[in-house]
């Protein structure tokens, strides 16, 4: 979620524990939850470690190239193993993520209602692929209110916002799942639209590197995402 053009959905399906993540969602027993805290423990230890790093890579040209690398190998996985009906969610997938993300800056009161509708495209931006979560957050100036809701122990705020947020991940979450289930050709078919789209949101300036030395970066990338989708 921290590094543009590489969201949370995207490193799970480079991973593989993509479906089980959104499996263990959509299902929140008990054995599922201590599945869900592994994983996010492990997450938060990795931030945590790059955090000192983190700013270096995220404005290093020649790591968007290993994004781009990543990236792509998925996009390339996804697409191979997509039957032709398919073909057209990734279209569809690509202006949904679009759409999204073309949502101007908006400036608002936030009641409750507001609130949770924009909530429910943050749980999107989470679940999915491909789609900012922090984008989002900045674009409903969200990302401000919660640094003030916590700087002013507005613990009221934070709950709610938490507990809003958690319950359109489980909507979305079981949604999802079910198109999995019972149309897992299409889901595949927009997961990979919402890869292609967030392409275009992985930012390099190509006029100040080694177009030679950022190829050889993009295929490291490309066959390490390529060998880990398919273990």
């Amino acid at each position: 979620m921290m590094i543009p053009g590489l969201s949370g959905g995207s490193v799970a399906l480079m991973l593989g524990i993509y479906y089980l993540i959104l499996n263990c969602t959509a299902k929140p027993n008990i054995k599922n939850i201590k599945i869900l805290i592994w994983i996010g423990s492990g997450a938060c230890l990795g931030l945590l470690l790059i955090s000192i790093i983190l700013t270096y890579i995220i404005n290093n040209s020649y790591f968007s190239f290993l994004v781009y690398g990543i990236v792509f190998a998925t996009i390339f996985v996804y697409f191979k193993n997509l039957k032709k009906e398919g073909y057209i969610f990734i279209i569809i997938g690509a202006l949904i993520a679009y759409l999204i993300n073309i949502i101007p800056n908006i400036e608002m009161n936030y009641n409750l209602l507001i609130l949770g509708s924009i909530e429910a495209l943050l749980a999107i931006g989470l679940i999915l692929p491909g789609i900012s979560f922090s984008y989002l957050l900045v674009t409903f100036n969200l990302y401000d209110k919660i640094i003030q809701s916590i700087n002013d122990f507005d613990i009221l705020f934070l709950l709610l916002f938490i507990v809003i947020l958690l319950f359109w991940i489980l909507v979305f979450s079981k949604l999802i799942s079910y198109f999995v289930d019972k149309h897992l050709n299409q889901t595949n078919g927009l997961i990979t639209g919402f890869l292609l789209f967030s392409i275009s949101e992985i930012n390099v300036n190509f006029y100040s590197i080694n177009i030679y030395v950022g190829l050889i970066i993009f295929i490291v990338g490309f066959m390490i995402s390529l060998y880990l989708l398919k273990k």
